[in-house]
């Protein structure tokens, strides 16, 4: 079974019982949750962040330091990685080339935060989540 397949029957399956997804920044976190038994791995900014900057997830981080942390955890791990896309990283394009970037890194679902008074990005960000959703 693909890591999408995987997750698309973890998420179908979420009501009945909860989805548990360790979370990390790193390589070896996700070796650890593997080696662990879990099905999946988030990859969190927050812990990206932490790896590379040593500073919470203040804003550092672009779209290419989420797609070459990503591209280090599926290079050594064969978990599906939910991967944390912040805000899409800009507007309605960025949100596009952020989740094609990620596609490229391995990515088969991502969260995005949303933030009021941005209508335009919402509606964008639900678009391309509902085009992943259906493949």
């Amino acid at each position: 079974m693909g890591n999408a397949t995987v997750l698309k029957s973890m998420l179908a399956n979420s009501l009945e019982s909860p989805v548990v997804v360790p979370g990390g920044g790193t390589p070896l976190e996700a070796l650890a949750a593997q080696k662990a038994g879990f099905s999946a791995f988030y990859l969190s900014g927050y812990a990206v962040a932490a790896w590379r900057h040593g500073l919470p997830d203040i804003g550092l981080l672009g779209a290419r330091d989420t797609a070459e942390a990503l591209t280090a955890v599926t290079r050594v791990s064969s978990l599906p990685v939910i991967c944390d896309a912040d805000t899409g990283y800009g507007n309605e394009a960025s949100v596009h080339s952020t989740v094609r970037l990620l596609e490229a890194a391995g990515l088969r679902r991502f969260s995005l935060r949303i933030r009021r008074g941005l209508k335009s990005v919402v509606t964008c960000r639900i678009r391309v989540l509902l085009m992943l959703m259906k493949r």
